[in-house]
């Protein structure tokens, strides 16, 4: 597994500190340095947050050594890893910390946008079912 040195090496590719990330994980800067240094493991739940934060999947986060590829790119909003993955003109390297954070946090909004309209699609299938089910009753009951 690569989580440690590849949590590092993202966080220093995008010139952020530990209590960046930390504070973005409501943790300790004290507790995700032990995470890069293999002291501890991130829980399942902060290994996704740490996924979307930086873009990448949890497969990559664990299994690929990042350090081995140093070109991260941009394709369709998502960060590659693989140099090889396109090579078509959508492609664009990433220097900036900034973009890389504005896009990240876009990334995530979308996400939580995307999990609230699934959650108000549920609600409204919810709320149909009673109203039939209340007019079921109703007609059962004339």
């Amino acid at each position: 597994m690569f989580i440690a040195p590849n949590l590092k090496y993202l966080r220093n590719k995008f010139s952020l500190k530990q209590s960046d990330i930390a504070s973005y994980l409501a943790l300790s800067p004290n507790t995700y340095s032990n995470y890069e240094t293999g002291r501890m493991e991130p829980s399942a739940a902060n290994l996704i947050k740490i996924a979307k934060y930086f873009s990448v999947t949890v497969d990559q986060l664990l299994n690929i050594d990042m350090r081995s590829n140093d070109t991260i790119r941009l394709v369709n909003g998502h960060v590659l890893i693989d140099s090889n993955i396109a090579t078509d003109n959508s492609v664009i390297s990433i220097n900036d910390k900034d973009i890389v954070t504005e896009i990240t946090v876009y990334q995530i909004k979308i996400d939580a946008l995307q999990q609230r309209i699934i959650d108000l699609e549920n609600q409204l299938i919810s709320k149909d079912v009673i109203i039939q089910l209340l007019q079921k009753i109703s007609l059962s009951s004339s």
